[in-house]
């Protein structure tokens, strides 16, 4: 598939391609942009659990199956949300595919749809329910210059950005410190303490469970769990790991079974088979450029000794 403005091409297994830092920046509320094409008629393959997604397609349709047995299907022209996951979802794509989005950090998620996460966790949001009839005539004029050569999915994804920005509205400094203190909380390490979290928050230990349920889908525990699988799965997916990565890895196991478990209900994939499938849309999903950076493990842990990439 080649895009009609500008050199935008895959092969037939497609992909999902994320625009570099000089084309985008991330901030600490919109943490990437991308576009997937594929001209496969027929995929299957696995979500993994991600931070929410602001997504527009142009072609092609994609059915979520959600972990509760729930789908969602997506068809040409919708413009939607993927609500953040926190558990692998399996993906059906009936192509060819085309589609540009956003993915967002807990901040970003809070700060631009206000829905709590533990409500609308796994499933997708039509955008007009956060946006009203606006995005519709949005995502109409933009998708008719792509469909006549006048924009290429880069300007897609620029305009997205600028939609969205003025809409963000700032959360709580209170309810911010909690968000910016969990993440780093939960991926400093790949063994935290929950005491150092209650420790670091001025709240009774029932109300920091329920803050982070709402801003994260789940308890303090189960959010540094799942954390922890995607990091595993992304170095495994990538080859990124050193030495002292996989000697932090293997301390934190019970055995190698516990660790199996943990990233495939991550990813919805064994980490052996994660090791040989490096040309699916899973790999590329778990590339550190994409939805799982952060400055957290995939930054951090390789690169332990620099005490600069420490703060949040």
């Amino acid at each position: 598939m080649r895009d009609s403005k500008n050199t935008e091409t895959t092969d037939q297994s497609g992909g999902f391609t994320f625009l570099p830092p000089g084309e985008f920046s991330p901030d600490e509320r919109v943490r990437s942009a991308y576009y997937c094409s594929t001209d496969a008629a027929y995929l299957e393959d696995a979500m993994p659990a991600v931070g929410g997604q602001f997504i527009l397609r142009s072609q092609g349709e994609t059915t979520l199956q959600f972990p509760d047995g729930s789908t969602s299907l997506s068809r040409p022209g919708e413009c939607y949300f993927i609500a953040p996951t926190t558990m692998a979802s399996k993906t059906i794509i009936r192509g060819p595919v085309h589609l540009v989005g956003l993915g967002f950090s807990e901040m970003g998620w809070a700060e631009l749809t206000r829905l709590p996460v533990d409500k609308v966790k796994n499933t997708t949001v039509p955008a007009e329910d956060v946006f009203g009839p606006s995005v519709t005539e949005f995502a109409q004029i933009s998708l008719q210059q792509y469909a006549a050569g006048e924009i290429n999915s880069k300007d897609i994804a620029l305009r997205m950005r600028a939609f969205i920005e003025p809409k963000f509205s700032p959360l709580e400094e209170r309810f911010k410190r909690v968000i910016q203190t969990t993440r780093a909380w939960a991926t400093n390490s790949l063994m935290p303490d929950i005491d150092v979290l209650y420790d670091a928050l001025p709240y009774s230990e029932r109300q920091i469970q329920r803050i982070v349920k709402r801003y994260f889908g789940q308890p303090p525990s189960q959010v540094a769990r799942r954390l922890r699988a995607a990091f595993v799965a992304s170095v495994t997916s990538h080859q990124q790991t050193t030495a002292e990565v996989d000697a932090a890895i293997g301390e934190t196991y019970f055995d190698q079974s516990h660790m199996i478990r943990d990233v495939k209900a991550s990813t919805g994939r064994s980490p052996s088979k994660i090791g040989k499938e490096r040309s699916s849309l899973l790999s590329d999903i778990l590339n550190p450029a994409g939805f799982l950076h952060d400055s957290g493990h995939v930054e951090k842990l390789p690169r332990q000794s620099d005490d600069s990439d420490q703060q949040e």
